[in-house]
């Protein structure tokens, strides 16, 4: 039976505002080197950053298609929970997702979303194998989707005459580790090894025991009735699908007050290729590769032009997103101490 973690032990809230105090330390530093890097980037292409003032407008829609991402995610997360014999709130499972992706946001690329949900879902009394399978049915479900908007949007692109070198490069390597990402995941014991040491490494040591076997057996078991369960399926992989075409269209409403009748099917490449190269755990958030992949992308549009369209992505798909995510999960922390705190008093 599902309870609620928060409640059913107050001394868990303020080990969580513990962790989320050190989280918060990390994320000033990661604002910090974001605006240090967007500096640079102003420098090195004699960019006026008031110019982004202009774009205020298209700014607003952009994060707020961001922030409707991070609810479609929260929304998927619900219902898997729910498929799975849970019964959380939506709020809940929303603010657990959030809290999710405010770890990943501050962590090596976006490593450690998965770390935060299955060590929740398991102090929530779910079993450890089922937690590791809820939260990886997730990331099965992304990999999937980048493989399959990846491939169209690339012969599309290709197709309507985009050629850049730059573009076919990142392309390749991207597709690579989709591929690595797809075989890994179904690789099952290489997957629960992994997240045991992921979880020594963010400090979770009472989750490094040795492997258990009823574990990977339940892993199987429940990732399997997930990924093909002919109902829950398709359901799941089309807010998957819906949630990578938003994605794209973050980038291409930023693209419209820069680029003549810009592309959507490019726009959700580039964010696709960038997204799947910043997977691996090389810089923050994806800091700098995907800048990199825009800028290079869109480089025939104009060097200083495609350094704003980047400039502004990273403001609205990352920055935004992590300082509401922060304040969220924040404020459901103080909420939910005050509560017990009230109560115990």
């Amino acid at each position: 039976m599902y309870m609620n973690y928060f409640e059913s032990n107050p001394l868990n809230i303020y080990h969580l505002m513990s962790a989320t105090s050190e989280s918060l330390k990390r994320l000033i530093l990661v604002l910090a080197v974001t605006f240090i890097v967007i500096i640079i980037l102003s420098i090195l292409f004699t960019i006026d950053l008031t110019r982004i003032y202009g774009y205020i407008d298209i700014l607003i829609l952009a994060t707020s298609l961001s922030i409707t991402l991070f609810l479609l995610k929260g929304i998927r997360f619900y219902m898997i929970l729910r498929y799975s014999g849970y019964r959380p709130s939506i709020s809940d499972a929303i603010t657990l997702r959030f809290g999710s992706e405010f770890f990943s946001l501050i962590g090596v690329s976006y490593i450690g979303d998965e770390v935060y949900r299955i060590y929740y879902l398991e102090k929530m009394d779910v079993d450890r194998g089922i937690a590791i399978s809820i939260s990886y049915s997730e990331v099965f479900m992304e990999v999937l989707t980048a493989f399959i908007l990846i491939i169209f949007g690339s012969l599309l692109t290709f197709l309507d005459g985009y050629i850049n070198i730059y573009l076919l490069i990142s392309l390749f390597i991207s597709i690579l580790i989709v591929i690595a990402n797809v075989l890994f995941i179904l690789g099952f014991p290489i997957v629960y090894r992994l997240i045991s040491r992921l979880f020594i490494r963010f400090g979770f040591k009472s989750f490094s025991d040795k492997l258990v076997i009823k574990d990977i057996h339940l892993f199987k078991e429940h990732f399997h009735k997930v990924i093909l369960d002919y109902k829950v399926f398709p359901v799941i992989m089309s807010i998957s699908i819906l949630i990578g075409l938003i994605s794209g269209m973050v980038l291409y409403i930023l693209s419209i007050g820069f680029i003549p009748n810009p592309n959507y099917i490019l726009s959700l490449l580039i964010v696709y290729i960038a997204n799947t190269i910043s997977s691996l755990p090389i810089t923050v958030g994806g800091l700098g590769i995907t800048e990199g992949v825009i800028i290079s992308s869109l480089y025939p549009v104009g060097e200083s032009t495609s350094v704003i369209i980047a400039i502004l992505y990273r403001l609205s798909s990352y920055i935004a997103p992590l300082l509401i995510s922060a304040l969220i999960l924040n404020m459901r922390i103080f909420r939910r101490a005050s509560s017990v705190a009230l109560r115990r008093g």
